[in-house]
C-alpha cells in the first residue's frame, strides 16, 4: 500500500511537471480509476485508522485530480466561474470529504466483518442540518450574488481595478493587449460589479478571504474569516470523534455517527447567516455603463475610438 501511494504521488507530479498536455489529459483518468480502486482496498484491508486515514487520502487526489482534469489546476474543484477560489465551495468540500470518506470506512468495514445490512449506518440529525447549511450556503451564494450582475460599474470603478489587470500586459504584443482588453470588457459584461479574474491560474488561495466585487476585492472580509475559522474548528473536532469512533469500536458497533451539538450546528449556522447577509450590500459604484474606451483607459492603452 505505502509504495502504491507513492508511486500515484510520483505520477501525479509529472502531470504537473509536463503541463496539461494530450498526454497528461489522457492519464489522468487512469490515474482517477486506480484512486477509487485504492479506496475501496483501503477501507477492506488496511488496519483499524489507518483505513480511513487512507480512504480520505484518496479521495483528496481523486478532487485534485478531478481539479486538474477540468481546469488544469488540483484546486480546480475550489474555483467558481469568475476564476476566484470560493469559500462556500471550500466547506462543502471539507463536509462532503469528511462525511463520505467517513461513511464508506464504515460501510466497508461492516460488509468485511459480514455484518447484515452493512449500509444500516444511522446519520444524527444535527449532522443533515449542518449538510443543509453548507449546500444552502454555496446555493445561496450563487443567488444573492446574481443580484449584482445587472449593475455596471462605472468609469471610476472600472479605472480602480484596471490598474491590477494593467500588471498583466507588461511584455504582451500589441494583439495579446488587444486581447487582454477585449477579456477584461467581457468580464464587466458578464459579472457587472462582482470580481473577476481572466483565467483559472489566477485564483489563489486569498481569494477565500477578500471581498466579492470590484470596490473591496482588495479588502479583507471579516465574515469570510469566521466562516473559515469555525468550519475548521468545528470540521476538526467531529473529525476527533470519527477517529476515536473508528479506532475503537468494534464493527457491529460502526451502526451510527457521533453526534454533534446542537451548539456547534448553531454557530455554523450564524456564521453562514452572517456570511450570506454581508454579500447583500453593493460595495462598489454602479449603474455606470461599460465601454471599450473606458476599459482601454483604465489598461493604460489607447482607446478604441482614437
Amino acid at each position: 500500500m505505502h509504495s502504491a501511494v507513492i508511486w500515484l504521488m510520483n505520477l501525479l507530479r509529472a502531470h504537473q511537471a509536463e503541463g496539461l498536455n494530450s498526454r497528461s489529459q489522457a492519464w489522468l483518468p487512469i490515474v482517477s480509476i486506480l484512486v477509487i480502486i485504492a479506496i475501496f482496498l483501503s477501507g477492506l484491508f488496511a488496519p483499524k485508522g489507518w483505513n480511513w486515514a487512507l480512504v480520505m487520502f484518496f479521495m483528496i487526489i481523486l478532487f485534485a485530480a478531478i481539479g486538474r482534469l477540468i481546469t488544469g489546476r488540483y484546486s480546480g474543484i475550489f474555483i467558481n466561474k469568475r476564476y476566484k477560489m470560493s469559500l462556500s465551495r471550500f466547506q462543502l468540500v471539507i463536509w462532503t470529504l469528511i462525511v463520505l470518506s467517513a461513511f464508506l470506512t464504515i460501510a466497508l468495514e461492516r460488509i468485511n466483518a459480514g455484518i447484515p445490512d452493512p449500509l444500516a449506518i444511522a446519520l444524527p440529525t444535527q449532522l443533515w442540518a449542518l449538510l443543509g447549511i453548507s449546500t444552502t450556503s454555496l446555493v445561496g451564494t450563487s443567488l444573492v450574488l446574481s443580484t449584482k450582475v445587472p449593475k455596471k460599474p462605472t468609469k471610476a470603478a472600472i479605472e480602480a481595478r484596471g490598474k491590477l489587470f494593467a500588471k498583466e500586459e507588461k511584455g504582451l504584443s500589441p494583439l495579446d493587449k488587444t486581447r487582454l482588453k477585449d477579456a477584461v470588457e467581457s468580464g464587466y459584461r458578464r459579472f457587472g460589479i462582482l470580481d473577476f479574474k481572466l483565467k483559472f491560474e489566477d485564483a489563489k488561495f486569498s481569494d477565500l478571504f477578500t471581498g466579492d466585487e470590484s470596490g473591496n476585492s482588495g479588502l479583507i472580509d471579516m465574515a469570510k474569516v469566521q466562516k473559515f475559522f469555525f468550519t475548521l474548528i468545528i470540521a476538526f473536532s467531529y473529525m476527533v470523534l470519527l477517529a476515536n469512533l473508528i479506532i475503537t469500536a468494534e464493527p457491529a458497533g460502526l451502526s451510527s455517527f457521533p453526534e454533534l451539538s446542537d451548539g456547534l450546528v448553531a454557530l455554523l449556522g450564524i456564521s453562514s447567516a452572517g456570511y450570506l447577509t454581508s454579500k447583500a450590500p453593493d460595495r462598489t459604484p454602479h449603474n455606470g455603463e461599460v465601454s471599450a474606451d473606458a476599459v482601454a483607459a483604465s489598461l493604460g492603452l489607447q482607446p478604441h475610438s482614437s
